[in-house]
């Protein structure tokens, strides 16, 4: 699989919390790399008791000299908590003046070495602006996953967004939450494929927040299940697109 982006164009949908529900779930025997790239500052380091560094400002460093897979795979840390998939992610700082700079300074290669990495990847992009410094890792993916709630006003902003940025990758939607309108509604009104939705899932999310004592039996709360599949139909989705590419 290419990498996959994940962004959303309003709001606070749970970008971040579905990139840790889909990390905790990855598909056995599967490699993953998760890349928090979100331009308002990474929190999957605090969440999981991980360093600050190494990460992306330190790979943004060691990146002035010289960057490719080796150097990348410096900068990962191992996920915790996946017993069925390899998973190493790149956090990002929580200052988001910190991660802007640093995403900034890997303009250019970062994308490119991501899509040179084995295995699978997908990339954290918080809130899509025209002016993210994260913009170029979505153009560079495969398939931008856009992430939003099923209501007017992010249905609204995700519609307008998109024709606004015109990205260059293919363009689907994962719905969170079925109410007042479903999955369905949600991506012919944004004009998008439909690739799964989660549910809104607030113990799960608190979970994946890092509030103790809430972790015990996350793997089986409906985000976590939903998550699964998820990650099987991102899967399923590009295979079916390379087949389309492949015979056309």
């Amino acid at each position: 699989m290419s990498f996959v982006a994940l962004a959303s164009a309003k709001g606070s949908p749970g970008v971040t919390t579905l990139a840790a529900s889909l990390a905790a779930t990855w598909p056995v025997g599967r490699e993953l790399l998760l890349i928090e790239a979100d331009p308002a500052g990474g929190a999957l380091a605090s969440r999981f008791d991980l360093r600050a560094d190494p990460g992306l400002v330190s790979l943004a460093a060691a990146g002035r000299r010289d960057l490719d897979e080796e150097v990348l795979g410096q900068h990962l840390q191992q996920m915790p908590g996946n017993g069925s998939a390899t998973v190493r992610l790149l956090p990002g700082p929580v200052a988001a003046e910190q991660a802007s700079v640093a995403l900034s300074a890997l303009r250019g290669r970062l994308a490119e070495v991501l899509e040179r990495v084995p295995g699978d990847v997908i990339v954290d992009c918080g809130r899509l602006d025209a002016g993210s410094p994260a913009l170029e890792l979505v153009n560079a993916g495969t398939l931008l996953a856009l992430v939003l709630r099923p209501n007017v006003a992010d249905v609204h902003h995700a519609s307008t967004r998109l024709a606004a940025l015109s990205p260059r990758c293919l363009v689907g939607v994962v719905v969170v939450g079925d109410r007042p309108y479903s999955a369905d509604e949600v991506a012919a009104a944004v004009g998008a494929p439909l690739i799964g939705t989660v549910p809104a899932d607030p113990r799960a999310a608190a979970a994946l927040n890092g509030e103790v004592g809430m972790r015990r039996g996350i793997e089986r709360t409906p985000l976590l299940r939903a998550s699964r599949k998820l990650g099987e139909q991102l899967i399923d989705f590009l295979a079916m697109n390379d087949a389309l590419k492949a015979a056309g």
